[in-house]
């Protein structure tokens, strides 16, 4: 029979019952025959004793230290990177450790990668949608592009089928070992989030499939709050979140943009600008605009 090696990559950091429930997830899957899987967490400086925990309850995690400062994209870089060099797998799991899989999520995302190939002939990337536990709402999964020159999208909610996207979030994401040789792991050009978004885009531009699974694949809290929903913080308050790694990541943003959306570069640079020194004519706008 042939073996089927999974790696499942995930990053933490100081949310020691999530990173547990998470886990608990991954090993209660129904796996199908001849699919065996191999964890790496990166635990990236936690304080509240993550890996201790994990250590004791699920042993056969391999757990990679960071220094505090690898944030999303960079422990997950880690956790691929460490993986390449352990072995060859066939898939690479990506897991955001806040989400809980249902038990047949790793069996659908696997079946995704056969539908691909006989429809497309080859292989792609394939995304797990989640629910929010609190709210029963759509909280991640894929968007598709409302236009090719602009990054504006919608989000793609599973209907029973296959759907094709553009962008997509790595909470439940497998990627093919094929994707992986042609299209390589996360750059290095993100710290904290689009890293995903840039992952899947590259898949796109090579020619190969993104797809939503026809079902939701698990749950996870949606924890970005609107700009219209948020106090208006002091303004070098907003100056270091409009740079910083968990806030608009600027640069990274831009760098985003100019890769794949050019024209859209001076526009997304002067609204972010706009956007920061001038909140409450910017809210005005937007709300406007909306109606």
């Amino acid at each position: 029979m042939e073996i089927k090696l999974i790696a499942v990559l995930l990053t933490c950091f100081n949310r020691k019952e999530k990173t547990l429930q998470c886990l608990e997830s991954v090993f209660a899957q129904r796996m199908p025959e001849g699919v065996q899987v191999q964890v790496f967490l990166v635990d990236d400086g936690s304080k509240d004793g993550t890996s201790d925990a994990v250590g004791l309850e699920f042993p056969q995690v391999k757990i990679v230290k960071g220094d505090g400062n690898l944030f999303w994209a960079g422990g997950m870089r880690k956790a691929w990177s460490v993986a390449l060099k352990i072995g060859k797998f066939d898939y690479f799991w990506l897991v955001n450790d806040d989400t809980v899989m249902r038990p047949d999520a790793l069996e659908n995302l696997l079946k995704a990668d056969i539908y691909a190939k006989e429809v497309f002939g080859k292989s792609g990337i394939y995304s797990g949608s989640t629910l929010d536990p609190s709210t029963g709402l759509h909280s991640y999964g894929g968007e598709k592009l409302k236009r090719e020159d602009n990054y504006a999208a919608d989000p793609v909610l599973p209907n029973g089928t296959y759907q094709s996207c553009e962008f997509t979030n790595a909470n439940i994401l497998l990627v093919p070992r094929s994707v992986v040789e042609k299209i390589g792991i996360f750059s290095d050009k993100y710290i904290q989030s689009i890293a995903d978004y840039d992952y899947s885009m590259r898949v796109v531009r090579a020619g190969l499939p993104v797809l939503i699974l026809p079902e939701y694949a698990g749950t996870c809290a949606y924890d970005h709050t609107k700009f219209e929903e948020a106090d208006i913080p002091p303004l070098k308050n907003r100056i270091r979140n409009l740079y910083g790694p968990k806030g608009y990541s600027y640069k990274e943003f831009l760098y985003f943009v100019k890769t794949f959306f050019p024209k859209r570069y001076l526009n997304t640079l002067v609204t972010f600008w706009i956007r920061t020194l001038f909140p409450t004519f910017w809210r005005r706008w937007k709300n406007k605009a909306e109606k």
